[in-house]
């Protein structure tokens, strides 16, 4: 591990970014995508309107960047960004408890059970940008009518994309919980607690940001889980017969 990141931290240091893994514009862009999310969801604005909202006027960004005065014009890009960072963690502290615990619960539920339809969207260009558009542009707070409207715009094609990449989604992690259950029950403590800190890992890493595609490097542990789940399946099915 050394060998692999420590080349990339003395790159992102010789840059003026510090000793770490991603440079200042990375920070700032990570948690200022986090306050979004956030601010969207708590207060039922779409994506943009949120953006906006903490950009202009009012919003924390701007009025942060408006508290620097003349200081904020004789700052480096790299220290620019990094005090947004550490601003934008300060403004994500400010939201209620329960303002977190629905952004979370939104984003644990994009991470597991979104299906990635777009991607086949895309490929055969089925309705990709009236999708696009509607996921960025629809207020974030109520997530069956954004589906509504999110699935309202696609073609019938696009349609049994989108309930295939979902069913699949929807089945694979019904059976995942099956081979759990199985794990525990066949005490392999030891396997289930590496599965589940990895998977965990990368599930939270993203706080409100849970796309579906960020859960490709636990795909091999969730299908681990789903064979398990099979197996449980096969099992009590020949006990019947």
């Amino acid at each position: 591990a050394c060998v692999t990141v420590g080349p990339w931290v003395s790159l992102v240091a010789s840059q003026g970014h510090g000793y770490a893994l991603s440079d200042s514009a990375g920070k700032y862009r990570y948690v200022w995508d986090q306050v979004t999310m956030i601010e969207a969801q708590s207060k039922g604005l779409s994506y943009h309107e949120a953006g906006k909202r903490l950009t202009s006027p009012g919003g924390a960004e701007h009025d942060f960047i408006a508290r620097q005065g003349n200081k904020w014009k004789s700052m480096s890009r790299p220290d620019r960004n990094k005090a947004l960072a550490d601003e934008g963690m300060a403004a994500l502290l400010r939201y209620p408890v329960a303002d977190f615990l629905q952004a979370l619960y939104r984003s644990q539920s994009q991470f597991f059970f979104g299906g990635g339809a777009g991607n086949w969207h895309n490929l055969f260009d089925i309705g990709a940008q009236s999708a696009s558009a509607a996921w960025f542009t629809n207020a974030q707070d109520d997530l069956w009518a954004l589906l509504k409207n999110l699935l309202g715009g696609l073609p019938p094609l696009g349609l049994a994309f989108s309930a295939m990449t979902i069913g699949f989604a929807i089945a694979a992690r019904g059976l995942g919980l099956l081979g759990l259950i199985a794990f525990l029950n066949k005490e392999q403590r030891g396997l289930l607690f590496l599965i589940v800190g990895f998977v965990a890992y990368f599930a939270f890493i993203h706080i409100f940001v849970g796309n579906s595609r960020y859960r490709v490097s636990i795909e091999p542990m969730l299908m681990l889980l789903m064979i398990g789940g099979f197996d449980s399946v096969g099992r009590l099915f020949r006990r019947t017969t």
